[in-house]
């Protein structure tokens, strides 16, 4: 879940290059990430660090008072007839559903625009554009946040499934921490 920008901007093909990824980093960045995570969320830092007690001791942040988050949720997807009912499921079993869902159709050949318009009826807030022809995920996703006008953007694909408490869990994280632009989480 990000933060929506103020003016969308395309860049397809975009991605994070592999060797400034996290997962590669090494322990430098990961020094780093403790110094920014200190200073920038106020954790505490435990003093005396051993293998039982790590040295970063994180507290259970306290939702501070706010307006109201809402959530969008977009969705690619381009012949994903076998997988899109599923994740519609997931998504309309969510404890805390989202203010809008936009499902980008990428130029299916298949059954996918028909099943997922078939879910209009359960997530009213579910909103199906799409192309004629095959964009590209990357556009296709840009396409979709174009629709949006929540403050925080979930990104699916059509194949994702989320667990029942998902987006309740990010809107938490992201009432205890108003200042985060990004929630990321493997749900």
């Amino acid at each position: 879940v990000f933060r929506r920008p103020a003016r969308v901007r395309t860049f397809p093909g975009q991605a994070w290059p592999r060797s400034r990824s996290p997962e590669r980093a090494g322990p430098r960045h990961a020094a780093r990430l403790l110094c920014h995570l200190h200073s920038r969320h106020r954790l505490k830092m435990n003093p005396v660090a051993s293998p039982t007690q790590p040295s970063l001791v994180s507290a259970q942040p306290q939702p501070r008072a706010t307006k109201p988050i809402s959530i969008a949720v977009v969705i690619a997807g381009r012949d994903a007839a076998a997988h899109a009912g599923e994740m519609l499921e997931s998504l309309a079993a969510q404890t805390r559903l989202p203010e809008e869902v936009v499902f980008f159709d990428d130029g299916s050949q298949d059954e996918t625009r028909s099943i997922v318009e078939s879910f209009q009826n359960r997530l009213p807030m579910l909103k199906v554009v799409g192309s004629e022809t095959s964009l590209g995920i990357s556009a296709a996703r840009n396409r979709a946040a174009e629709y949006v006008t929540a403050d925080f953007i979930a990104v699916l694909d059509a194949d994702d499934l989320l667990t029942p408490e998902a987006l309740a869990h990010y809107e938490r994280m992201l009432e205890c921490q108003p200042d985060s632009d990004l929630v990321y989480g493997d749900s």
